[in-house]
């Protein structure tokens, strides 16, 4: 049955992604009888979701009640899951309760000294004059979800860090192999490639959340809408930093062109001015060695894939159809088959260079990136995170003000990982 909803559910987004093909992205410019099957399509959809999870739920109580019953002596996976989210939830609620009346709890106290992670930190450590560390399974969970809301933390190499200044790693700019020698010949150097040392120092990244003392007081998981406010600031800070940062201050991102991360040498210019066509395409994927095509992406903003999908051939169909390859046609509407350029998946991200739907593209712009983060960049987290309760600044308009200070860099390790397409 979940199959069956599940092969509806793909074919209902096909044909809602048909219907905004066919009218640009604009819903005001469809037909009227485009419009109509377009909103029964969105709202048959909706309905299928809720039945999907209805049916998920169903099979889990179902696998739930096969276990053995409690004292059986034999333990129960999906018991131990629910029972680690549960103590997730009330270390948060502890945590809420801790930053509401400034004073920790036994209950919070315990968390601290379960965690044998910490046993390097007096208790002076954590909690400040005026702020407070927040448990370790707390600061963890955050960054798991940080990670489900973004593609580059996913996707890259994360490491993480108790109150270290930094961490350095080793960076080389080739693929090339070893060489073959005798037993007991000398090892010859290799001039070929460069091997370099850089380090990573977790930046500080704050942000003011505010909540409804109402809402504190009188809701049942205004925790989980606490968690969900850092987790969605701190998830569009870090992918904009991961993608344009700097490097000062702040992660390097691989859109950036630097010695230190991915320098001019991965460019590859598009062909005719203020724009992008399907050789500069071609042309950055053949950029790539064929040792870091496993896991590629490519990166760009939801205009410009807009203006990707609009290109056509001779025979005026479109290039890029909606399953993601071939020609626009029935055989290549495959349930489940991401969208793909040259057969890479691709992430669309809002910031990556805005080119517009049409017009010229400005003019040294990377509208396009295309990327193996798995061997190319390297994110580093301090789990020492910091929360200051600010109980009494927005008392005037009943809310709750509370900094959540998180440390975290990022940098591209390995520059031949990458090849941008720059807009001549």
């Amino acid at each position: 049955m979940l199959k069956e909803l599940m092969e509806k559910r793909i074919k209902l987004a096909h044909d809602i992604r048909g219907f905004m093909e066919k009218s640009n992205g604009t819903p005001n410019d469809m037909t009227e009888s485009d419009r109509t099957a377009w909103t029964q399509a969105v709202a048959d959809f909706d309905k299928l979701n809720d039945q999907i999870d209805l049916v998920k739920q169903s099979e889990q109580a179902t696998i739930l009640l096969s276990q053995p019953a409690p004292g059986s002596g034999v333990a129960s996976g999906a018991r131990a899951d629910a029972s680690a989210k549960q103590k997730g939830k009330n270390i948060d609620h502890q945590f809420l309760e801790v930053l509401k009346s400034g004073h920790r709890s036994e209950t919070y106290r315990q968390a601290w000294q379960e965690d044998a992670k910490l046993h390097a930190f007096s208790e002076t450590d954590l909690s400040g004059a005026g702020y407070f560390v927040t448990p370790l399974q707390m600061a963890e969970r955050i960054i798991t979800n940080v990670a489900k809301m973004t593609y580059i933390r996913s996707m890259s190499e994360v490491y993480s860090v108790l109150g270290a200044d930094s961490l350095g790693f080793v960076t080389s700019s080739d693929l090339n192999d070893f060489s073959w020698v005798a037993e007991t010949a000398a090892v010859s150097v290799s001039t070929e490639s460069t091997i370099g040392r850089r380090e990573l120092q977790p930046h500080r990244g704050s942000k003011l959340i505010k909540l409804s003392r109402k809402l504190i007081r009188n809701a049942a998981n205004a925790e989980a809408e606490f968690m969900r406010k850092i987790t969605r600031s701190r998830a569009y800070t870090e992918e904009k930093a991961f993608i344009s940062g700097t490097g000062v201050g702040q992660p390097l991102g691989f859109n950036v062109a630097s010695t230190s991360g991915v320098s001019t040498s991965r460019d590859v210019s598009s062909g005719t001015a203020n724009t992008v066509g399907f050789d500069d395409i071609v042309n950055a994927y053949a950029l790539i060695e064929a040792g870091y095509r496993g896991d590629l992406t490519w990166f760009l903003h939801r205009n410009m894939e807009a203006r990707i999908r609009k290109v056509k051939d001779s025979n005026n169909q479109y290039i890029w159809s909606p399953a993601g390859v071939g020609m626009y046609n029935a055989q290549t509407l495959v349930g489940g088959m991401p969208s793909t350029i040259l057969g890479v998946p691709t992430a669309i991200s809002e910031f990556m260079p805005d080119p517009g739907v049409s017009g010229n593209i400005t003019t040294g712009t990377y509208p396009m990136t295309l990327a193996n983060l798995k061997l190319g960049y390297i994110i580093v987290d301090n789990l020492l995170n910091e929360i200051i309760p600010l109980n009494e600044t927005y008392a005037n308009s009943n809310e709750l003000g509370f900094v959540y200070n998180f440390e975290t860099d990022g940098a591209p390790a390995q520059e031949g990982a990458f090849a941008r397409v720059k807009v001549s």
